[in-house]
């Protein structure tokens, strides 16, 4: 096998994000060498719709891929994280050559503020979470994350270890969102769509969001949960619970089938209102896009998605307000015309060529390991 400066792995089967950083590497107008990468999928469906692209293998052994690979580059990237049997087998001497993307979800350390028994309570649940992060990422070269959200997050876990930033999106994307923006309809008096959540994980608290959602059904609205995946079993049971709350079906949109990239990014640019009530790290590609998009968007007043907009000084209304807002209070705007442009608020114009900076940036990083 030929060496390589980087070998990417693909974890999960994932064909709307994790293929844009084959299409950016690919790009010749990215500047990027790409001799230098290797991508290998162990999902045949993922490698099909890959299998144009010369650097890019399929891998169905059933061996560790992180023993496997690490040999053969300076620099491996795990784009998911590992599995535990992975992670088991791996060879010590491979961990410092091994930079892990987050993929959130994780569970996180939380606040203490619920009193003295709740708070020893809390101090046992986060003292075990960082155990358990750090004996499975503590010793890899580095973690790739989305934004600011991510290095919160991981820094309460662990102050040291280094991080960089690995997005994934193309100009291929880019182009795409430039005619899709270009053909949006900004009519006034338009139905207000509202997303709910990005995927069918019971931390998002699809339910108790369309309950408050409830008292705005006869104004003109459509709501849209997007459950293309997570726990099958509760995307079973939040669809009935749904069809019966909501009495205006024409009102609801539920989409439980991955629709291709440019059909979301239609979709996520049809959205006036998105809401995220998970506390965890999560869905930061959407946001990301949805506020380069200036949409609004809810946040849990609890979670890491908060400090993370807190601490970059984006604006955001809080899900815990809605029972008390008025119809015109909750699809009011909000003005994103003075914040600075970071990780989290990147508009729209400026998106790619972020993005294809931080890359080299990162690849730059990983050459010194």
């Amino acid at each position: 096998m030929n060496h390589y400066k980087f070998i990417h792995i693909f974890w999960g089967k994932d064909t709307k994000f994790t293929p844009e950083l084959v299409k950016a590497i690919n790009d010749p107008e990215g500047h990027f060498v790409i001799e230098d990468h290797l991508f290998v999928t162990c999902h045949q469906s993922l490698f099909d719709y890959l299998s144009h692209f010369n650097n890019v293998v399929l891998d169905i052994s059933n061996d560790c891929m992180l023993n496997k690979y690490a040999p053969y580059c300076d620099c491996l990237f795990c784009h998911g994280l590992p599995s535990n049997r992975e992670l088991l087998k791996l060879k010590r001497q491979y961990k410092k050559k091994i930079i892990v993307r987050n993929w959130g979800g994780n569970k996180t350390i939380k606040n203490y503020s619920k009193g003295y028994l709740g708070n020893i309570s809390l101090f046992i649940s986060n003292t075990i979470t960082k155990i358990y992060f750090n004996l499975r990422y503590g010793s890899f070269a580095g973690m790739g994350i989305a934004n600011i959200v991510d290095e919160i997050d991981i820094r309460k876990m662990n102050k040291r270890i280094p991080l960089c930033v690995l997005n994934y999106e193309s100009k291929e994307v880019s182009h795409h969102w430039q005619s899709i923006i270009s053909k949006t309809d900004k009519k006034e008096g338009k139905t207000r769509k509202i997303m709910v959540g990005h995927r069918g994980t019971r931390g998002e608290n699809h339910f108790n969001m369309m309950k408050l959602l409830k008292k705005y059904e006869s104004f003109d609205i459509e709501v849209v949960l997007v459950l293309s995946y997570g726990d099958s079993t509760y995307i079973e049971e939040l669809k009935k619970k749904v069809n019966d709350l909501w009495a205006e079906k024409e009102k609801l949109c539920v989409i439980d089938k991955f629709m291709p990239i440019v059909d979301y990014y239609k979709l996520l640019n049809e959205i006036d209102i998105a809401i995220f009530d998970e506390e965890r790290s999560s869905a930061l590609g959407n946001i990301m896009t949805l506020l380069s998009l200036n949409k609004k968007i809810f946040l849990n007043k609890e979670g890491v998605i908060k400090e993370g907009f807190d601490k970059e000084g984006i604006p955001y209304r809080l899900t815990s307000e809605i029972s008390e807002m008025s119809f015109e209070d909750f699809i009011k705007p909000l003005d994103y015309s003075k914040c600075e442009v970071k990780s989290l608020y990147i508009p729209f114009d400026k998106k790619i060529d972020k993005y294809y900076s931080d890359l080299h940036e990162t690849f730059r990083f990983a050459e010194t390991l």
